[in-house]
C-alpha cells in the first residue's frame, strides 16, 4: 500500500470521518460569518486592468414585494406579467470597458451553485436591460434596470439563472499597455414563474444555543427555509436575564446567508460580556420582505460547548502528527524491508556460489575418474597365429 493508499484509509476511518465533520461544521460558521460580512457589499470581479463591481439596489415594484426587501435578484412573476430590478455597475478601472449583459445558465456542482457555459435557459428570451454593449467611462458609475416578461402561455416552474455582466477593453491606439481581453461576472436570479400563492415565502426559527469560539462568545441561531422561495432573513435577539431581574442585553443584529428552500441554516450572533452563563429568555426576530416570524426561547445559556476552532485547530494537529508518524512507519517499514531484501540476496548469493562450487567439484571429479578408468585397463594375451600352432605331421615307417 502506497502512501496515498494509506492517507485515504486514513481519510475513511472512523476518527478520519469524525475529523472531517468537526472541519465541516468549522467551516460552515466560518462562511457564516463571511457572509454578513460581504452582504452589504457590491459584487466584484476584477482582472488586472479589467475591474467591475456590480450592487442590486432594493426592489420598488410589486411583482414579488416579499423577495424585493433586499440586495437580490429573486423574483416571483405570474404569467403574462414582468417584474424588474435595478442595479449599479461601478467601474474600479483607470481604463474605459467596454458592458455587455447578458442572462446564463447555471448548473448545480459538489452543491455549489455556478455559471454553466454550454447550458440554456429560457430566462435568457424574456429579460430586457435599459442599457447594453455601452462604454464604461474609468472610475464612474451606471445605472441598470432589468425587466423580466414571461409569456402568458408559460408553465409554473422554478429557474435559477444568472445575470451575466462581461468587460472587454475599448480598443485605443494610445494605449501604453496591455490589458486582459475580457472579464465575466455572474450574478445568481431566482425566478419564479408562478403567483405569490404558488410561491409561498415561508421560514422558521428552530433553535438558539451558546458556543465558544476564537473570537469569544456567540450565540448560534438555527434557521430553516419550509417556502418555495428563497430567503436571506434580517432580523435581531433581545435578550433578558431571568435570575437577575432588570439585566437586558439587546437587540443584536444579524443577516443571514440565502437559504434556499428546504435548508437550515446556522447564524453566529456575537455577544459581549454581559451575557454570562445564565438562564435567558431570548426574543428573536427574523423577516423577509412583509413576512416577519417571531419566537421566544427560556435557555439555561452555556459557553462551555466544543469551541470549533479550536477544536479544528486541534485535529488538524493529530492530522498531522498523524501524518508525520505514518511517513516514520512507512519510512521504517521501507528500512526494514530493503534490510531484509539485502539479506536475502546475499543468501542467494552465498546459495549460487555453493551450488557452483559443487557443480565445479562434480566435474572434476567425473574427469579424474575417466582418466583412473584409462590408465588402470587390464593387457589382454595375444593369441597364437593360426599358422604357428600347425605342427608338421609325423611320418611313421615300418620295416620291412
Amino acid at each position: 500500500m502506497d502512501v496515498g493508499e494509506r492517507l485515504w484509509s486514513l481519510a475513511h476511518s472512523p476518527l478520519g470521518v469524525k475529523m472531517s465533520k468537526v472541519m465541516a461544521a468549522t467551516t460552515s460558521i466560518w462562511l457564516a460569518f463571511a457572509t454578513i460580512i460581504s452582504f452589504a457589499t457590491p459584487a466584484f470581479a476584477d482582472n488586472q486592468g479589467l475591474g467591475i463591481a456590480i450592487q442590486v439596489i432594493q426592489g420598488k415594484d410589486d411583482s414579488s414585494k416579499d423577495l424585493n426587501k433586499n440586495n437580490r435578484l429573486w423574483f416571483v412573476i405570474a404569467p403574462g406579467k414582468s417584474g424588474s430590478r435595478d442595479f449599479q455597475i461601478r467601474s474600479a478601472s483607470d481604463i474605459a470597458q467596454k458592458i455587455h449583459l447578458g442572462i446564463g445558465a447555471q448548473k448545480q456542482e459538489n452543491g455549489v451553485r455556478q455559471y454553466d457555459p454550454e447550458g440554456s435557459t429560457p430566462a435568457s428570451d424574456w429579460a430586457s436591460f435599459s442599457r447594453n454593449d455601452f462604454v464604461l467611462a474609468p472610475r464612474t458609475t451606471a445605472s441598470i434596470s432589468m425587466k423580466i416578461s414571461v409569456p402568458a402561455n408559460t408553465d409554473v416552474q422554478t429557474l435559477q439563472p444568472s445575470l451575466l455582466v462581461q468587460a472587454s477593453a475599448v480598443k485605443s491606439a494610445s494605449a501604453q499597455y496591455k490589458v486582459p481581453t475580457a472579464l465575466q461576472f455572474s450574478q445568481d436570479i431566482f425566478l419564479g414563474v408562478g403567483t405569490s400563492d404558488q410561491f409561498l415565502t415561508k421560514f422558521s426559527i428552530d433553535d438558539v444555543y451558546g458556543a465558544n469560539t476564537n473570537e469569544g462568545h456567540v450565540l448560534i441561531l438555527k434557521l430553516s427555509n419550509s417556502g418555495k422561495t428563497p430567503v436571506a432573513l434580517t432580523g435581531d435577539l433581545q435578550l433578558s436575564n431571568l435570575t437577575f431581574a432588570g439585566l437586558t442585553v439587546g437587540p443584536l443584529q444579524f443577516v443571514s446567508p440565502s437559504i434556499q428552500p428546504g435548508e437550515s441554516v446556522e447564524v453566529p450572533v456575537k455577544v459581549d460580556e454581559k451575557v454570562t452563563e445564565a438562564k435567558w429568555q431570548i426574543l428573536v426576530r427574523a423577516q423577509q420582505g412583509s413576512i416577519q416570524e417571531t419566537r421566544t426561547f427560556d435557555k439555561d445559556i452555556s459557553f462551555k460547548g466544543v469551541n470549533y476552532v479550536q477544536l479544528a485547530i486541534t485535529s488538524s494537529g493529530i492530522i498531522l502528527v498523524s501524518l508525520a508518524l505514518l511517513l516514520i512507519a512507512i519510512r521504517t517499514l521501507r528500512s526494514i524491508k530493503r534490510k531484509q531484501l539485502e539479506e536475502q540476496r546475499s543468501k542467494d548469493e552465498a546459495e549460487a556460489a555453493r551450488l557452483a562450487e559443487a557443480e565445479r567439484v562434480a566435474e572434476l571429479e567425473r574427469q579424474l575418474a575417466e582418466m583412473q578408468a584409462v590408465l588402470v585397463k587390464p593387457k589382454t594375451k595375444r593369441k597364437p597365429s593360426a599358422k604357428a600352432k600347425t605342427k608338421p605331421a609325423r611320418v611313421k615307417t615300418f620295416a620291412t
